[in-house]
């Protein structure tokens, strides 16, 4: 009765997500720049654990951090894992304020264990967020006097992927992912607000389609019995990206104006480094990114640079295999902090992240449920811009074995 329970509630939180999901049209200030605001690659416990992930290797849960990890786990030979978010947003500048909520599936994934010492894993997953509302106010001359923009944006890019990971030596792991970003970032300006101008639209679409590899490594630096260090690296090579470009200008009782072309962008080469530490009941991660975004020509109002990120992971698990159910249940904390890959109106600005979480095993091991916090400050209220807060409360479903399984009876 008790797992009845547990998969209707599962099956509401699901209902729930999705739907706001479906009602929200608005999302941070800064996806207006570059290709959106990059989501990081962490599934289930890691978005609670910094995503540090890269010198990890979890024996409990799926990483992606670092593809030379997937052969890691023990046990199960499939887990699939959903994720999905609820946040609520806060901006404010100056005297102004806005708040609203944003959610929904966040990815989706399939772990198989395909042999001794090898793994592989697919799904999906959000690579870029495009979607914003803004609007700004200008003065362009005395003639024509104030007039306001609205800034609107949809879309983002998705990650199709594919990743394997191979046992080299007893201390050394390799691994590497394939995948497939499709995406379509969707922008509309409309002028209002002095009737010299408004009514002025303008429209653009850009349309990705891209496949890229990342390349992994773990290595088993020999420790005392107990113990547990291991080191990680990750890289992916630059590639160029092409996006299909189409721009509308629009005026009501006039005629359109239409053009199409390309777009160049370098996605840019992104090195990795991660350590982790496991001591007992706890396992300590850390790990540092750099990309070289800096490679770009900038924009209107903005400019590219490289970008840095450090993660920071805790994770205790009393006993796993124990008898008692609070001795089995994971508690986990991270931190995050990254610059940003724009610099915008000549401003560095960076973000920074605290959370906290706790596994919950299910169904006597063939499941787990991620829960999570996340508070997070992105932006500057320097220079006229936009400081955002989000509380983002996360929920992961990870169902372990559950194809093949025969029922019992008595």
């Amino acid at each position: 009765m008790t797992d009845k329970k547990g998969a209707w509630l599962v099956l509401l939180l699901l209902v729930l997500f999705l739907q706001t999901k479906g009602q929200s049209t608005t999302g941070s200030a800064y996806n207006i720049f570059g290709v959106g605001t990059l989501v990081g690659e962490g599934i289930g416990g890691y978005r609670t654990m910094g995503n540090a992930g890269i010198g990890s290797r979890s024996t409990s849960y799926v990483n992606l951090e670092n593809p030379a990890a997937l052969n890691a786990i023990s046990g199960p030979t499939q887990i699939f894992d959903i994720d999905l978010s609820l946040k609520n947003l806060h901006q404010s500048a100056g005297e102004e304020s806005f708040s609203t909520m944003l959610g929904g599936l966040e990815g989706m994934n399939l772990w198989l264990r395909t042999g001794k010492g090898s793994a592989i894993t697919l799904g999906a997953a959000a690579f870029s967020d495009g979607r914003y509302d803004v609007t700004d106010s200008y003065v362009l001359s005395s003639l024509i006097n104030s007039y306001s923009v609205r800034y609107q944006g949809t879309g983002g890019i998705t990650r199709f992927y594919l990743g394997a990971s191979q046992r080299v030596t007893k201390r050394l792991n390799l691994g590497v992912k394939g995948s497939f970003l499709l995406g379509n970032l969707s922008s509309l300006q409309t002028i209002s607000g002095n009737s010299l101008v408004s009514g002025l639209e303008v429209e653009q679409n850009r349309t990705v389609r891209k496949f890229i590899a990342e390349f992994g490594g773990q290595y088993a630096i020999p420790v005392p019995d107990g113990q547990r260090l291991t080191i990680g690296a990750t890289y992916r090579p630059a590639y160029h990206m092409t996006f299909d470009t189409e721009s509308k200008v629009i005026r009501a009782t006039y005629d359109s104006l239409t053009t199409v072309g390309q777009e160049q962008l370098t996605l840019p080469e992104k090195w990795g480094l991660g350590i982790e530490y496991q001591l007992g009941a706890w396992r300590i991660s850390g790990e540092s990114q750099v990309e070289k975004w800096g490679v770009n020509e900038g924009g209107e109002g903005f400019e590219y640079r490289d970008q840095l990120s450090f993660g920071l992971g805790a994770e205790f698990v009393n006993n796993p295999a124990s008898v008692s159910y609070f001795n089995r249940i994971s508690w986990r904390a991270g931190y995050e902090w990254k610059t940003n890959y724009t610099v915008v109106r000549n401003t560095n600005y960076t973000n920074a992240a605290i959370s906290m979480g706790l596994g919950l095993p299910v169904n006597r091991g063939y499941g787990m449920i991620n829960l999570g916090y996340q508070y997070s400050g992105m932006g500057t209220r320097s220079n006229q811009m936009i400081y955002e807060q989000t509380h983002t409360f996360t929920l992961n479903v990870s169902m372990r074995d559950v194809w093949f399984r025969k029922p019992v009876y008595d």
